[in-house]
């Protein structure tokens, strides 16, 4: 709000400083070229100054999703491969050659396939398990600590549980098959994927002006879409030339410079947004106090976390459009799991070589990045000058999305030719900002020193849902192979149905200014 002086305001106020003198060029005098070009570099200074914790936060971003989309079709592979192995060590062990390998066009089998789905399902929940368990106490420590710090945990658990993937698949004759479910349980350090993400968003989140957030947020998904481009047809060249198990393995040297990487983030200096027994924040206590209350934080662990549960996510979850928007969030889970299953829905049902259908990503990325830098923006910014403010217009925003989320994957669950499911899928592509949108709106309905505690709430609803929704999908997946015929895209259905009810949860939404309290 700019202050306007009254005929009450006293012309020498004690505490306002004298303008700064600028002085104004007359327009028989032009401006000194070295002065416009010293703006134009102040101007560029400030852009940097502002934006950086962006650019180096997409650097991290490209990183550790390299190795994420890159591993994603050759573990699918060494998963097919091992239980292929087991079905045919029985029915036909002339198949398998001395290295154990058989052929894939061996393993597209029903019985086969409805195996692996319940396997994913199942890795997938134990990997969404740790997220889901720490994910409060993995947020306080952001809190308190560093949002930095908890990434890097993240980071050295996504290593060692992809150590243990390759071993224990590629040395299938010292390990049984099921020893496999162990290696997601070393995202216990970290949090996973169900913690990073949070971390790093709000880092932007904190960093970045209301004006710029949606866009920030839609530059870290253009980032995602990059990697996604780029790191599929990288999978397959590995994937054909060095077998399943090597090409998983390329993706470790990514992850450590990812964690490297992460020392370029910068962190922007937040406070912490709970005490104990006031609202008021007095952190201007003295060190005997300060100490004391430390003490009885390490002392009391079970009893801090119970309290932030209650006081502070508790606070959040009491207002019901965050309620209620935090429960359409839940739908922003369901991309990871949607690409697996396409991956393994259109190997099984149009009998696609995993090497083939991991150029469907790339595919999909490239017409993301094209809607995420183009269309995306465009139809935002018109949206906000036609609502008036930003809340608003991401709001709308995500109505729309939601709903092209819903019938597009209706629509690729009845697709009889890979074209026609490839088209629905880009069609599905346009619905994608949803997260974003809804990431950003939620964001305007909390105070600025609450981001944290509202990002570790998002990750609490994306944990319950990676922890129930994939089992879900897996074994809907097998359950249809089973039976076999249009029961076969029952997942597509469920899917469908779940971005359904989010789409009634947030048209139920409405965006009113938050007051000086915070609340809406």
């Amino acid at each position: 709000m700019d202050i306007v002086d009254t005929e009450e305001t006293p012309l020498l106020g004690t505490n306002r400083s004298p303008p700064p003198y600028h002085p104004i060029p007359s327009a028989e005098t032009p401006r000194p070229p070295w002065l416009s070009r010293r703006g134009s570099a102040d101007a560029l200074r400030r852009h940097f100054s502002q934006l950086t914790p962006l650019w180096f936060c997409l650097l991290f971003v490209l990183l550790i999703d390299i190795p994420s989309f890159m591993s994603e079709t050759p573990k699918l592979r060494m998963l097919e491969l091992s239980l292929c192995r087991e079905y045919y060590s029985t029915q036909d062990p002339s198949v398998i050659d001395d290295n154990g390998n058989v052929p894939e066009d061996l393993c597209k089998l029903p019985q086969i396939h409805s195996s692996l789905a319940k396997q994913l399902g199942l890795l997938a929940m134990l990997g969404g398990l740790p997220g889901l368990v720490l994910a409060v106490p993995y947020g306080m420590l952001a809190d308190h600590r560093s949002r930095r710090l908890v990434a890097a945990f993240c980071i050295v658990g996504f290593i060692l549980r992809d150590l243990c993937y390759f071993v224990v698949l590629y040395c299938y004759k010292s390990f049984p098959r099921r020893a496999v479910y162990a290696a997601p349980l070393f995202t216990i350090l970290g949090g996973g994927t169900t913690v990073m993400n949070p971390m790093i968003l709000a880092i932007v989140a904190a960093s970045i002006s209301e004006e710029w957030r949606i866009q920030s947020f839609f530059f870290v998904h253009v980032t995602t879409l990059v990697t996604e481009f780029i790191a599929p047809p990288l999978a397959a060249v590995l994937l054909n030339t060095c077998g399943p198990h090597f090409a998983f393995l390329a993706a470790v040297p990514f992850e450590i410079a990812a964690f490297l990487a992460l020392g370029l983030v910068v962190e922007p200096r937040h406070e912490h947004d709970y005490e104990e027994g006031s609202e008021s924040d007095e952190r201007e206590n003295n060190d005997a106090n300060q100490a004391s209350e430390s003490k009885s934080t390490l002392g009391q662990p079970l009893i801090k976390v119970l309290r932030y549960l209650r006081q502070d996510v508790g606070g959040l979850l009491s207002q019901k459009a965050l309620l209620l928007g935090l429960l359409a969030v839940v739908g922003c889970r369901l991309g990871r799991p949607m690409l697996e299953l396409i991956l393994q829905y259109m190997s099984v049902k149009f009998g696609w070589h995993f090497s083939k259908t991991s150029y469907l990503l790339s595919i999909q990325a490239a017409t993301q990045i094209f809607i995420f830098l183009l269309a995306l923006p465009a139809i935002s910014a018109w949206l906000v000058r036609i609502k008036g403010n930003a809340p608003a217009a991401n709001l709308a925003f995500a109505r729309g999305s939601v709903l092209i989320l819903s019938l597009s994957t209706l629509a690729m669950g009845l697709a009889p030719l890979p074209p026609v499911f490839i088209t629905f899928m880009v069609i599905y592509n346009f619905g994608n900002g949803f997260a974003s949108a809804m990431r950003s709106f939620l964001t305007a309905l909390v105070p600025k020193d609450r981001i944290a505690t509202l990002f570790t709430t998002i990750a609490l609803f994306e944990g319950l849902s990676g922890f129930v929704l994939p089992p879900l999908l897996g074994y809907a997946f097998s359950f249809g192979l089973s039976r076999g015929g249009p029961i076969v895209s029952l997942p597509f259905f469920i899917v469908a149905g779940i971005y359904g009810l989010g789409f009634l949860a947030v048209w139920s939404l409405r965006y009113q200014r938050r007051g000086p309290s915070g609340n809406c």
